[in-house]
């Protein structure tokens, strides 16, 4: 084409980008229209510090010292401010006052004055720094610049900015190129690395699965268990018991104890008996906790399996049993009430909502655990049996189970 191509400024985040902080760095200035855009300058006395970043600000030419033989005077800077960096805020003070209290400390580097019309008067503001500099004709105040008396001839900022210097930077391009050449080439490497190790994983994944598809039957009881729960040590639980010091509860299957988990919940541990060994309640009563989901039934949250150690971890009834509280002033028949009803619904729960019936084989009071609400939860599945609802033999049922007196009469 042999017309030319203009950029037109259609919507800018920042309508000033001359207040975006320190974007002509230290000492330098800043101005902005909307046909030449942003530039920056240095003060007058002041070279670009990196001819290729305006980030790096300015350096002066001249160094003030802090011995008052060496006099400092001011050079006016119309419309140009510098905010923030003040060493102090001096309000309703005269110009000639200003500027002796800027001559009168070491590090300031010049000083705003300025007509506040909320004031009514002219404040002082004499800077530590002169950073996040810019002009503006719309900025009512002026910015005096302290330097030397001898040496600085022209009191006015250049009219034409700094270039910034893109050889230099074109240079760094080249003489990078063959370490990005490398990268790349390091990039693709470890991302074939990468691809064969998940690949290596998933095809040892997969073998694995296949593999566990085929358990011995020591080891069948236990599958499925450990992604529901988690799986204690032994060490881990005897030190949240403190050595199993607090006893709890105590029955034929086994002793539970008191303890705080490492994430703060006070759980309830049930240890089996090592003379009955405990594995037949131990796996019936993790499998068929395992099964269930009901707000009146007791929840398991780990188990621990360690030579002739079998441990169930549940969540902690703040008011023990229901044999502990029927003899006790705390339940009202309300109470009472709502707690047999909870019983049923979660025994209703087992026999009737579940996929196969289970049957708890040793409702009692015991059995019955309440929380800090009183709330019931029907506990302690160790006797239970499973019931497929598509058999009506019962042959494997033959045993009587349960504890005298609490029995069913058939």
């Amino acid at each position: 084409m042999n017309g030319s191509w203009d950029w037109v400024v259609t919507w800018q985040a920042i309508s000033d980008p001359c207040r975006i902080h320190g974007i002509c760095g230290p000492n330098g200035v800043c101005t902005y229209d909307h046909v030449s855009g942003r530039r920056c300058f240095c003060l007058q006395g002041f070279n670009m510090k990196d001819h290729s970043d305006w980030s790096s600000g300015c350096e002066p030419e001249f160094s003030i010292s802090c011995d008052h033989r060496d006099e400092s005077t001011f050079i006016q800077l119309a419309h140009v401010e510098y905010y923030g960096s003040d060493i102090d805020f001096l309000q309703n003070l005269a110009f000639q006052d200003c500027q002796k209290e800027c001559l009168n400390r070491c590090n300031c580097k010049g000083f705003q004055y300025k007509f506040r019309m909320e004031d009514g008067g002219y404040n002082c503001y004499p800077k530590s720094r002169l950073l996040n500099g810019r002009r503006s004709p719309n900025f009512d105040g002026d910015l005096y610049l302290r330097v030397p008396k001898a040496g600085i001839s022209n009191h006015k900022l250049p009219d034409e900015e700094f270039r910034l210097q893109c050889s230099s930077i074109v240079s760094n391009q080249e003489r990078s190129t063959f370490e990005n050449k490398m990268v790349k080439l390091l990039l693709w490497f470890a991302t074939a690395v990468g691809g064969v190790e998940v690949s290596c994983i998933v095809l040892v994944w997969f073998f694995l699965l296949k593999t566990s598809k085929r358990p011995d039957s020591t080891a069948q009881g236990y599958l499925g268990l450990t992604t529901k729960f988690k799986r204690f040590t032994f060490n881990e639980l005897r030190k949240a018991t403190q050595g199993f010091k607090e006893v709890i509860g105590q029955g034929a299957g086994g002793i539970v104890y008191k303890d705080v988990l490492s994430d703060q919940r006070v759980a309830a541990i049930k240890q089996l008996n090592e003379a009955n060994r405990g594995e037949a309640e131990f796996l019936a009563e993790v499998n068929t906790i395992g099964m269930l989901n009901h707000m009146y039934l007791i929840e398991m949250w780990g188990y621990c399996v360690e030579g002739k150690h079998k441990l169930l971890v549940y969540e902690y009834m703040e008011h023990g049993s229901l044999a502990e509280n029927l003899s006790s002033n705390s339940l009202d028949w309300m109470k009472r009430f709502e707690i047999a009803v909870g019983a049923a619904k979660g025994l209703a729960y087992l026999h009737e909502e579940c996929l196969e019936w289970v049957l708890h084989c040793d409702v009692k009071p015991q059995n019955i655990l309440l929380n800090a609400d009183y709330q019931p939860k029907v506990a302690d599945f160790g006797l239970s049996k499973l019931q497929s609802r598509s058999k009506i033999d019962h042959s494997s049922f033959s045993r009587m189970r349960g504890t005298r007196g609490y029995m069913a009469p058939e």
